[in-house]
């Protein structure tokens, strides 16, 4: 009797388990899918949160330096002319440590335009230096000693202009820009590449001018007859060296230039630096 009632509350105990588990299996399962997150929600959720990648800045590429071809005697002529064409230019302003000068280039004379504009443009005369200063006859300038201008040279081209004189209308009045030149094995009277010079200027009486026509084969008119002996110039350089310009602006700095003091050599002794601009 007594197996028989422990065997019969080990039946009712399997069996309040039982019920109590199958009652408890959905309640379980709720619990477990509750705890799992939506899939789509999760992907939605990143979309949101996410934050967008930074656009890389496009590299901004430095204009490359224009290259200007190396001179010389066989192409200078060509490389001139091209440059003269596509550069109109003829105004350029020479800023000293004496003040401003502008001067006006003259299209009569292309080759020496272009020249002067074309090595404007490279920075070429960037503080050169008046080297040479006679009062009363030309300030000169286009060079100096540094060492940097002979790597400057080298990429520039050693070269010279065949000359463009045009004596009776272009000529060494005060002002006048010209190129200097050899005077040595130089039948052709070619111009220097790069050094110049504007007339200061002094006083010709009519036997100076006599001579002056018969030495350099030329013949003056009356107005550079009556400008040189009045106002004055430079009238021995006519038909040896090429004007190619004149200062409209700045005559003032030229009578100071030519006013300092100079050594032995005409350098004067305290330099006299300039940068050449192209204006229009």
């Amino acid at each position: 009797m007594h197996n028989n009632q422990n065997l019969k509350t080990k039946t009712m105990r399997s069996r309040t388990i039982q019920l109590i588990f199958v009652f408890l299996i959905p309640f379980i399962m709720m619990a477990a899918c509750g705890d799992q997150p939506d899939k789509k929600d999760k992907t939605e959720k990143t979309k949101v949160t996410q934050k967008a990648k930074p656009k890389k800045k496009p590299v901004s590429k430095k204009p490359k330096k224009k290259k200007f071809p190396k001179l010389s005697n066989d192409n200078v002529v060509k490389v001139l002319s091209e440059y003269g064409e596509n550069h109109p230019q003829n105004i350029v302003l020479l800023k000293t440590t004496k003040g401003d000068i502008k001067i006006r280039l003259y299209d009569g004379t292309p080759l020496h335009r272009a020249n002067f504009l074309m090595l404007a443009n490279r920075d070429f005369y960037d503080e050169t230096v008046f080297y040479r200063v006679e009062q009363n006859f030309i300030v000169q300038g286009g060079d100096s000693d540094a060492y940097e201008r002979r790597t400057i040279k080298r990429k520039v081209g050693y070269y010279s202009i065949p000359e463009e004189m045009q004596p009776n209308r272009y000529y060494h009045k005060p002002g006048a820009v010209s190129m200097a030149r050899d005077y040595e094995d130089n039948p052709n009277k070619r111009s220097s590449s790069y050094d110049f010079f504007i007339v200061h200027g002094t006083t010709y009486n009519d036997y100076d001018l006599d001579e002056i026509e018969k030495s350099n084969n030329i013949k003056f008119t009356k107005a550079q007859r009556k400008l040189y002996t009045t106002t004055g110039g430079a009238a021995h350089l006519d038909g040896q060296h090429t004007v190619f310009g004149q200062v409209i602006d700045g005559m003032e700095v030229i009578d100071s230039i030519a006013a300092v003091e100079v050594d032995g050599k005409s350098w004067p002794k305290k330099d006299i630096s300039m940068t050449v601009h192209v204006i229009k």
